[in-house]
């Protein structure tokens, strides 16, 4: 049985967007490794792709990292 290996480009982390974080956090992404995205507490998604993978050619999937923009809330019993 012959076992076929890929010993293609590594990606480096990818840039991390205020108020987010992604895991899991490497030096180092080999080929086909998935990141995840989340926003912190208190944020919510405004534009973006919740993961990426590491392509062959060392680029990620989605060029475009996660965004978070601050929740906003709706305070109906708020007195101004």
């Amino acid at each position: 049985m012959i076992k076929l290996t890929f010993s293609g480009k590594t990606c480096h982390p990818p840039l991390l967007s205020d108020n987010s974080s992604m895991t899991p956090v490497l030096g180092v992404y080999q080929f086909e490794d998935v990141i995840h995205f989340s926003c912190d507490m208190g944020f919510e998604k405004e534009s973006g792709y919740w993961e990426q993978r590491c392509s062959e050619n060392g680029t990620w999937s989605n060029e475009e990292p996660i965004k978070c923009k601050r929740k906003l809330t709706v305070c109906m019993k708020c007195v101004l």
